[in-house]
């Protein structure tokens, strides 16, 4: 079974956490860039 990595760097810390799918990983890296880094994230774009 694969899991798939979010990692997001912040103020030289590294937050990673672990999903079941590639989707629900990259909702959790949009919410917590946008939580961080406010208008200046990068986000995922899902399509």
């Amino acid at each position: 079974k694969s899991r798939y990595k979010m990692q997001i760097n912040y103020k030289n810390k590294v937050c990673i956490s672990y999903y079941n799918n590639e989707i629900e990983a990259a909702l959790k890296y949009n919410e917590k860039a946008l939580e961080l880094y406010g208008d200046k994230a990068r986000i995922n774009i899902i399509i």
